[in-house]
């Protein structure tokens, strides 16, 4: 299924974003 990769891939952004945010 598609849309459980997805949803991954968007957990890891976002994780990635909010890292970058803090610091």
């Amino acid at each position: 299924m598609e849309s459980t990769g997805s949803t991954i891939l968007q957990c890891t952004r976002l994780q990635n974003f909010v890292a970058v945010t803090r610091l």
